[in-house]
């Protein structure tokens, strides 16, 4: 079926309608206007907070395990555990100080191990020995041991020497026997390295006694505290526990069988101590140090007791002094007295003479006597002394 086609008359309508359609616009619908808001009075500009600056946290107590009060320069055995040190700063009445801070395990560490080899601590003799060349492998380079065997008598088996080697070699050699010389080894042990500062030297003592004799636990960290050395102790009991306070050390509960949970107690607690130097003040009083590690800020206070101002070795030396300027003086002053002047001294005396025959000579018994007076003594001839009348 085939389509119609339109006609002229239609194709021109369809024309027009197209052009009149494209001259006039399409309505277009009108906008609702918007709303206007009513005038407003100027508006009270909002107060603006002021600018909050961040809390500062509170200081966290530095705990002071220690006081070394030297005449010249005092040592202060902090504990910061394991958050390190940071800047440090010590005042006295308000007024700062200067400090310094130093890690108690450096190069300059000096450890002597006491270790408990009686007869009565054989059982527990294999783990302090363990445990002590153990401690003596980890040192920092550069420091320095020793080792003294607490038995009757107190014996130095390893003198201070660097180095894990020689150490570990005398441990190995230590045998069990007789009893225990505790005091002495302590007192032994104190004596070595007198050339570190207050706060480097390190006892350590591994024992199985319950104390030091008749000897009070205060006493024993007075004498720590005076040689500015540092006790920890291997061991149970109360006695160490007060033996070790206020020297910078501690005790490390030994358990059974073994001493390794002890012997890392050791290594944490001394990893996380440190030493604050300052100079001794003239008087004693409370000081307070402060030591900020940045996330936190640790302050603790000590109380410093200087020591009493000893005497020099010249205060020894002087009446000896004096004594030898007073004989020099003295003998000086006698060498230049002057010598007496000379005087006439008679000729002596012959003592078998007769006074009264000297004093009345007897008269000439006849010219001829008196004429051979007269004659001259002959030459060549010494003068005739005469002699003495015997009986």
């Amino acid at each position: 079926m085939s389509s119609r086609m339109p006609s002229s008359s239609e194709r021109r309508f369809a024309a027009v309608a197209t052009v009149v359609s494209l001259a006039v616009p399409a309505p277009v619908p009108t906008a609702i206007p918007a709303a206007v808001p009513a005038p407003v009075s100027a508006a009270i500009p909002a107060a603006v907070p002021a600018p909050v600056s961040a809390a500062v946290p509170a200081p966290v107590p530095l705990p002071v395990a220690g006081v070394f009060a030297g005449e010249s320069s005092t040592t202060l055995v902090v504990d910061l555990g394991a958050d390190g040190p940071g800047a440090v700063t010590v005042t006295r009445n308000g007024v700062p100080q200067p400090a310094r801070i130093e890690p108690v395990l450096s190069p300059e560490l000096a450890v002597t191990f006491v270790v408990d080899s009686s007869a009565a601590g054989a059982a527990a003799l294999p783990g302090w020995l363990s445990a002590d060349a153990r401690f003596a492998l980890g040192l920092p380079a550069g420091a320095r041991a020793a080792v003294v065997a607490d038995r009757a008598p107190a014996t130095l088996v390893a003198a201070p020497q660097q180095g894990p080697s020689g150490i570990v070699r005398a441990l190995g050699a230590i045998r069990p026997g007789g009893d225990r010389d505790t005091q002495r080894a302590l007192s032994l042990a104190r004596a070595q390295f007198p050339d570190a500062e207050a706060g480097r030297r390190v006892v350590l003592l591994c024992t199985g006694g319950i104390g030091v004799g008749e000897l009070p636990p205060d006493a024993v960290a007075s004498e720590f505290q005076r040689a500015g050395v540092i006790l920890v102790v291997v061991g149970r009991g109360p006695y160490w526990a007060s033996a070790t306070a206020g020297t910078g050390g501690f005790l490390a509960p030994a358990g059974e069988p073994g001493v390794a949970p002890a012997l890392d107690q050791v290594e944490e607690v001394l990893a996380g101590r440190y030493l604050v130097r300052f100079p001794t003040p003239s008087d004693a009083g409370d000081v307070v140090v402060t030591v900020d590690g940045g996330q936190v800020v640790y302050r603790g206070e000590a109380f410093v007791d200087p020591p009493a101002p000893g005497r020099q070795w010249w205060w020894f030396a002087l009446p000896a002094l004096v004594i030898v300027v007073i004989a020099l003086a003295l003998f000086s002053r006698f060498r230049r007295r002057p010598e007496p002047a000379a005087s006439v001294v008679d000729p002596p005396a012959v003592p078998w003479a007769d006074p009264a025959a000297a004093a009345d000579p007897a008269p000439a018994a006849d010219s001829g006597s008196a004429a051979d007076s007269m004659r001259p003594a002959p030459r060549g001839r010494a003068t005739v002394i005469p002699r003495r009348p015997g009986p």
